[in-house]
């Protein structure tokens, strides 16, 4: 290997970011402005003057396109632009390089001058399509290399790019169908930490910021490899990571030089492996991100973390260096990419995307979500509306339908930004996800998230879901009454002593489960049977439940539930959704609950929790924030109606989706007469208003104030309203 790539792929560790999200000490996540994003991979963008005129009808904030690049990622280089799907690679000369570059400056001006603020185009962290026997494809780029020195590529590598792939059992291509539209190329998945690869790609980024682009949107971030260049820096990884008397309780040795990449089934050893993978897929972000910026300081990068609606989605891409926390502090959006459309799928069952938004905020990133099926008026306000009130982000809206809508959300968060931009949870209770309890094989603390998320939300109670790094008793007694902790299986002493504190200092901790039955180490903890016993601790008290299903009740049918290729096919889930209408439905019994979560609770913190006096809306849902304006406090509700019936005979016909009726099918139900009391921080009431995008004023509302609460009637809500409480 030539020093040149090898000095351009050195393991920089520094001070190792964990998987935890927000490090200890920093300061805590605040909401953003939400703001609207479409994405197209199609061709026909560049030096159009129709497309130009049909954004500047109705500009997305965001504009997320294809290969409208200088080189592709997946191709080398190609003569046209867009995709990559259905594109071949066109070997092309220096100066058709270089006039590619020109002709995409003008372009994205033009993006710009059309009222987009920002332009990303799309690359690949790991898919190379070609045939490198035949020397077809990415090949006929490779075996011309050098004409591209100029550009940031350097001398050609002196080992072919085919040793590059990513290797698990032995390397190989995946031979394309026929009726692929990239065949008869064949598709080569390779590995970010190899160091040839790594240089390609960040060239490929270098000209993405020349062309005066703002960011770049990688796509797949899959990194499952077992070559030498994984297992050396594997091995860095773990000094870094641990102390020689840590490895020796965790490895059974402390000679680092002898560990490998682990297996299923290795302990502590395939924890770090998974942990390692998705730590390298992080660096290898803030690797791209800071590429870019040395062109434009302000260059960003998007990332594609798979689905999240679904534990079938997942389970199966954890060992994939999927992990979102470790992505994170190198991102300006994490993209999750779903299928459904939000709404009301049938009575008093609703889909959403919350979870996705309440994980984000935790692990302190924005987030979009890719709705598939969100391509009528409702579905893209609704899913527009998720992101807002969920801390900032947004929709990614797949083609141009409906901007209407669009320009009316844009409009809405450009005039109002006051009221999304800084603001804290106003949450009572903390539930716990820590995705790297999958690691160790553990996904009943993802199961019950789910199932929790779905109850709290349906009960209108505000709640956060945090990662187990922010378990610090003084930050937990300082913003939450009650922490639920389900089945997190593995826990360090000091964050079960950190629980105990908050319980000691007043709060209510909820396990479920057995908390802390392994240690960090992934060993059984040894201790006295009364920790498993309901107990008052200190001021507070500590609450065991066996089972999740004790004071909840797990649905029959839930999205999260599904297989992935079910939650994917909308008329597959309608289908399964009705037979659990069916009393006769094969379905164990729910165990006999013993207390109702939300009553055990508000017993154990002597508080109401729920935010809607009227219980029987569930798909009315509601988050809370709160921020200091000049010394005074200022609370916002964000208030979401799922009530908004899901097109259930829509289908994909010809690159479209046909809703499968009238738009007034779908016509969102209107809420009205609702009745909200909040529990507020220390403060007198000033003022109470109501927002929102269907308005074009804001709305004085009446109220009546005491010591620590606010009650009032909201306004009739269509989609999404917002209400505003001043405090002196």
């Amino acid at each position: 290997m030539s020093g040149v790539y090898r000095k351009r792929c050195l393991f920089a560790l520094g001070v190792i970011l964990l998987s935890t999200g927000m490090l200890l000490g920093q300061e805590a996540w605040r909401t953003t402005v939400p703001f609207t994003y479409l994405i197209d991979y199609s061709q026909g963008h560049v030096n159009n003057p129709a497309y130009l005129k049909k954004i500047a009808a109705a500009p997305p904030t965001l504009m997320h396109v294809g290969e409208d690049d200088p080189f592709s990622s997946v191709y080398g280089t190609k003569g046209i632009f867009g995709g990559p799907q259905g594109t071949r690679t066109t070997l092309i000369t220096a100066q058709e390089a270089h006039q590619r570059i020109v002709t995409l400056q003008h372009y994205v001006s033009a993006m710009h001058q059309a009222g987009v603020k920002w332009v990303i185009p799309y690359i690949n962290n790991e898919a190379v399509l070609g045939d490198a026997i035949k020397r077809t494809g990415f090949w006929e780029f490779f075996d011309h290399w050098n004409r591209f020195r100029q550009f940031g590529f350097g001398p050609r590598p002196p080992e072919d790019m085919v040793t590059a792939q990513m290797f698990s059992n032995w390397p190989r291509p995946k031979y394309l169908r026929k009726d692929d539209p990239n065949y008869p190329y064949k598709r080569y998945d390779m590995c970010v930490n190899n160091p040839i690869w790594r240089h390609f790609l960040l060239a490929v980024t270098l000209n993405i910021a020349r062309t005066g682009m703002d960011g770049v949107f990688v796509d797949e971030m899959d990194l499952h490899d077992y070559g030498r260049y994984d297992q050396e820096d594997f091995r860095k990884y773990i000094a870094q990571k641990y102390t020689p008397s840590e490895c020796l309780k965790r490895f059974g040795t402390n000679d680092v030089s002898s560990l490998h990449l682990g297996y299923p089934g290795d302990g502590a050893l395939w924890y770090d492996t998974q942990a390692f993978w998705a730590y390298s897929n992080g660096q290898f972000l803030k690797a791209v991100r800071d590429e870019g910026r040395k062109v434009n300081p302000n260059f960003f990068v998007i990332a594609n973390e798979g689905p999240f609606a679904h534990l079938d989605g997942v389970r199966s891409r954890v060992e994939g260096g999927k992990n979102p926390a470790d992505w994170a502090p190198y991102t300006r959006l994490i993209m999750f990419e779903e299928m459904q459309r939000p709404g009301e799928l049938g009575p008093r069952h609703f889909l959403d995307n919350i979870l996705q938004y309440k994980i984000a905020f935790g692990l302190g990133f924005t987030a979009g979500t890719l709705l598939y099926n969100a391509q009528d008026a409702p579905g893209i306000e609704l899913g527009i509306a998720e992101a807002a009130a969920g801390g900032g982000g947004a929709l990614i809206q797949g083609g141009y339908r409906e901007p209407e809508s669009r320009m009316k959300y844009r409009k809405f968060f450009e005039e109002h930004p006051e009221l999304f931009k800084g603001y804290r949870s106003l949450a009572d209770v903390a539930l716990v996800f820590d995705y790297d309890q999958m690691y160790w094989g553990n996904f009943k603390n993802l199961f019950d998230t789910y199932v929790l998320s779905q109850y709290l939300s349906d009960h209108h109670i505000p709640y956060d879901v945090i990662p187990a790094s922010q378990i610090v008793a003084d930050q937990l007694h300082s913003r939450y009454r009650a922490v639920i902790t389900p089945d997190l299986l593995y826990l360090s002493q000091n964050t079960l002593t950190q629980l105990h504190e908050f319980a000691q200092r007043g709060g209510a901790w909820i396990d479920i489960g057995q908390a802390g039955l392994y240690d960090s180490a992934g060993l059984v903890r040894a201790r006295s049977a009364e920790l498993f016993l309901d107990q008052r601790i200190g001021k507070g008290s500590m609450v065991r439940v066996r089972r999740i299903e004790n004071v909840v009740y797990v649905p029959r049918f839930a999205l999260y539930l599904m297989r992935e290729n079910q939650a994917n096919d909308l008329p597959e889930l309608v289908k399964l959704y009705k037979a659990t209408r069916i009393p006769e439905y094969p379905y164990p019994p729910p165990p006999k609950r013993w207390n109702d979560l939300q009553g055990l609770i508000e017993e154990k913190t002597g508080q109401s929790l729920s935010a809607i006096s009227n219980s029987q809306l569930p798909g009315l849902k509601c988050n809370v924030w709160q921020k200091t304006v000049d010394g005074a406090r200022v609370v916002t509700m964000h208030f979401v109606n799922y009530y908004t019936p899901i097109p259930r005979k829509a289908q994909f016909v010809g690159g479209g989706l046909e809703l499968g009726g009238p738009a007034s099918d779908y016509a969102p139900r209107i809420l009205k007469d609702l009745h909200v009391k909040m529990h507020l921080p220390s403060g007198t009431v000033k003022s109470v208003t109501a927002f929102s995008p269907d308005s074009t004023k804001a709305i004085p509302v009446d109220y009546i104030a005491s010591k620590d609460e606010v009650r009032f009637k909201l306004p009739p809500i269509r989609i999404y309203e917002i209400v505003r409480i001043k405090l002196r």
